[in-house]
């Protein structure tokens, strides 16, 4: 999280949108409502001062309290009437304390992470006061992207931020290694956002294969769009997790300097809400679409996306384009298909176990023959014996639901 310095614009999305766009579902919330204490939707940081951005918080999570410098006993996390209350002070000690959470999921496959790759996610959110505060509603990649790419070539999503030292106005920010600070090339902008510290704001990202834009209370603040030539400038297709903190000085939060004399303030948090696009399916009659399911992550929707990328079996579908019953998908080896991991099966629908086989079943799909590939009685697509591929050759998927789905062929060309 850093200061603004750069806009890149585009047109992909609406400049305004108060709500998920049609088609989208809610996949992941929090209300915050009939509970005491932080849930398990969260994890809550224990970090020393000075770890980030030379931020002089101590963030703390909620599950003790710490005496403030006036004997009042306060926690740095806690819910009341349903409402999160993230709680900058200082302590009795002279520390000064705070909170940071990321979204949890124990049950997926994202180190304990609550983590999404597109969709639109939206968030109400009251803000403090203060010379010095510095808070932040933003994602991060996840699993080992961070220690096995460092920043910025990981990437990272500002949705929020907004400094004390410029009140009410809102931030939004997209980090990369073809776009950030240290050379001026970050991409971001800044809006006066009415009532942001003291008011509730709706702060919301619209996230997908080829553009983000960020909005507050409905008005876009940034969009970017996706220029397609892999990760330098968008390594924003893997899943993403939330964070939510209260910042207090550094780089960018001091800058200006910082209260004399800190007074307790507090972030507060009354949803958080995550919606993702309801994929289609493919319709008896051979309308609609249908979706490629690659082997260890063989195929991509951009740039070749290692395998951890993805959450299992149920994260990497990449859907074909539907154009008058042909339903089509070119790769480019080297790019969105892995040349040693050809490796994939053609669905129906997302997230379903019921595959194109060469025969029987009502979604038969014959492959006509050619030099590369062979399908097996499962419907699973792989090179043949002995078949090559080498970086920037093409490879076309064409399937033929001109007849219906039951008479549909599968022609592939290179």
């Amino acid at each position: 999280m850093v200061g603004a310095s750069m806009l890149m614009t585009a047109n992909a999305h609406t400049t305004s949108l108060t709500q998920a766009p049609e088609g989208y579902k809610m996949v992941w919330n929090d209300e915050f409502d009939n509970a005491a204490n932080l849930t398990n939707n969260w994890i809550a940081m224990d970090w020393p001062a000075g770890r980030v951005n030379k931020e002089l918080q101590t963030y703390k999570p909620g599950d003790r309290s710490y005496t403030d410098r006036d004997g009042v006993d306060r926690k740095t996390i806690e819910i009341k009437d349903g409402k999160l209350l993230i709680n900058l002070f200082e302590g009795k000690d002279g520390k000064i304390y705070s909170g940071r959470i990321d979204s949890r999921d124990t049950t997926a496959n994202h180190n304990g992470h609550a983590a999404w790759r597109y969709g639109y996610m939206e968030s109400r959110i009251k803000l403090p006061s203060g010379k010095g505060t510095w808070p932040a509603y933003w994602m991060m990649p996840d699993r080992g992207k961070k220690s096995d790419e460092g920043w910025p070539t990981c990437g990272e999503i500002d949705i929020m931020e907004e400094v004390g030292n410029d009140p009410n106005v809102c931030v939004s920010s997209l980090h990369a290694i073809g776009h950030y600070h240290v050379n001026n090339t970050q991409v971001s902008n800044k809006k006066p956002i009415d009532n942001m510290e003291g008011g509730w704001v709706t702060y919301a990202l619209l996230w997908d294969n080829d553009s983000i834009s960020m909005y507050a209370d409905g008005q876009r603040i940034l969009t970017y769009p996706n220029d397609h030539n892999g990760h330098v400038n968008w390594p924003y297709d893997r899943p993403y997790y939330i964070t939510l903190n209260l910042a207090y000085g550094g780089g960018w939060g001091g800058a200006a300097g910082i209260q004399d004399q800190l007074k307790p303030c507090t972030m507060e948090v009354d949803y958080v809400r995550v919606y993702q696009k309801t994929p289609e399916s493919l319709n008896t009659d051979g309308t609609g679409t249908a979706y490629i399911q690659g082997a260890w992550n063989a195929v991509a929707i951009d740039g070749i996306v290692p395998s951890e990328t993805f959450s299992g079996s149920t994260d990497n579908f990449i859907p074909m384009a539907n154009d008058n019953k042909l339903l089509s998908k070119t790769f480019t080896v080297g790019k969105n298909l892995h040349k040693d991991r050809v490796g994939f099966v053609i669905r129906p629908a997302a997230d379903t176990g019921n595959a194109f086989r060469p025969d029987g079943g009502n979604f038969n799909v014959r492959m006509e023959e050619n030099d590369l590939l062979t399908m097996n009685g499962d419907g699973w697509i792989t090179l043949k014996p002995g078949a090559s591929l080498t970086d920037g050759d093409k490879l076309v998927l064409v399937l033929d639901c001109s007849a219906g789905t039951d008479k549909a062929v599968l022609r592939v060309s290179k």
